[in-house]
């Protein structure tokens, strides 16, 4: 580079300081040591080694003795510098941009290997402190399971472990676990952290603990196809049960539920869902969307109708809803086509109704136990009863004869009734209709 060209950059940069940088108003020794290094760049010459932090001590500006020279003249700073920059300003090349040498510096990485503060990884990339504390609540607890190698473990059955709580540290072995057996412990809550790192759970056995809610973060087991949750001290459950869209199987009996939640009417995928021995006093018009249902359970709870939209349920084929207040099925009953089990019993019906004789493949109707008066001609129409169950009722008269009507019946119970002795006699005949 040429004398001339070298003064005419030199002045544009230090122009360039003080225009931007403002450099004759900075008591900034960096910012001082860097311009000096982009200097000794632009003369072609490389930093000399460097002593102690340099002095910087401001200067009169009234004294005579100033020198002027191209140099200062561009920069009007009233500073002066002795002694040489600080030797950690480390300078590893000089390149060229836009026409210019700019000094790299050589910056040392932070967060180095060996570094305190950073956590050890141990099996499955688990920090070291978590697989520890896991490994002693697991002898403490006497659990059955091989922590040496987590990402093997697909199953865990820790039932009547006399468990009250689980620590956060199990966390680290739920990635891989696709059946988790916690029945009959003591549990009162399940963590969310927890259940968010079984994200390949499918079977999940939390019968007979002390629950009184499910995490959110149930939503997180999008593979989970059967939630056992019997037993427990449950009044909801969580809308992240909704995002479980492979369920297919709920069981929720004896729990202190009062209204079945949002999220299960969300389940469309579910084939059998159980709410029996609960406190149920309705269910949603949301229970329609339940298409897929195969059977359900609503025995002993507090429901005195069935809405209509129950007539969607085109796949039903059993329903248990015994031991409730129902005095009338809704006349869109009949459209259930595949119903072939009915149990009704102990609830407040007085009659068995007409639209009964639509569900042509009814197999088992169980009405004892109400207060029935009259039976429907229709039920003669059903051609694969086998068992139609009757006692305990005030049943004066049977509208046609059983032998006839249907000649697969194989059981008909009439005891308790008002009935004469020649139709009380059909009881007797165990096998009625089998030769």
């Amino acid at each position: 580079m040429g004398a001339s060209a070298s003064l005419s950059q030199k002045e544009d940069f230090m122009r360039e300081c003080h225009n931007i940088y403002g450099i004759a108003d900075i008591d900034d020794q960096t910012m001082f040591m860097k311009i000096r290094e982009k200097i000794l760049a632009l003369e072609g010459t490389t930093a000399p080694k460097r002593e102690p932090m340099p002095e910087v001590v401001k200067k009169d500006p009234d004294s005579e003795s100033r020198t002027t020279t191209p140099e200062t003249e561009a920069n009007s700073s009233t500073y002066e510098v002795k002694g040489n920059p600080p030797v950690d300003l480390q300078v590893d090349k000089v390149e060229p941009v836009g026409g210019e040498a700019v000094v790299q510096q050589e910056q040392e990485p932070q967060g180095g290997e060996g570094e305190e503060g950073e956590d050890e990884e141990g099996e499955g990339g688990e920090p070291v402190e978590v697989l520890e504390e896991l490994k002693e609540w697991v002898e403490e607890k006497d659990l059955d399971v091989d922590l040496d190698d987590i990402e093997a473990i697909e199953e865990l059955d820790w039932s009547e472990a006399e468990l009250d709580e689980l620590p956060l540290s199990v966390a680290a072995i739920g990635k891989n676990v696709t059946e988790l057996a916690l029945e009959k412990n003591s549990l009162s809550e399940f963590p969310g952290t927890v259940m968010a790192s079984f994200t390949s759970l499918v079977e999940l056995y939390l019968r007979q603990n002390q629950l009184t809610s499910m995490p959110e973060e149930i939503g997180c087991c999008v593979n989970l196809d059967s939630l056992y949750l019997e037993d427990n001290l449950l009044t909801t459950l969580p809308e992240g049960l909704s995002k479980c869209v492979n369920l297919k199987g709920l069981c929720l009996h004896r729990n202190m539920l009062t209204s079945v939640p949002e999220s299960v009417y969300k389940l469309a995928g579910l084939e059998e869902l159980y709410l029996d021995s609960n406190k149920i006093e309705g269910l949603g018009d949301g229970i329609g969307d339940l298409t897929k249902i195969k059977e359900m359970g609503l025995q002993n709870n507090e429901l005195k109708d069935l809405p209509d939209t129950f007539s969607k349920l085109h796949n039903l084929e059993t329903l248990h809803a015994e031991s409730n207040k129902i005095a009338l099925l809704p006349k869109s009953f009949g459209k259930l086509k595949s119903l072939r089990r009915l149990y009704m019993n102990a609830n407040c019906l007085t009659k068995l109704q007409a639209c009964l004789g639509k569900n042509t493949r009814l197999e088992i109707i169980n009405v004892e136990n109400n207060q029935i008066q009259k039976i429907a001609k229709r039920i003669k129409d059903l051609p694969n009863l086998r068992f139609l169950l009757l006692a305990n009722n005030s049943i004066t008269e049977l509208p046609f004869n059983p032998n006839e009507s249907a000649p697969g019946l194989r059981r008909l119970t009439l005891s308790g009734n008002q009935l004469d002795e020649v139709t009380m006699k059909l009881e007797k005949m165990d096998t009625l209709g089998e030769e």
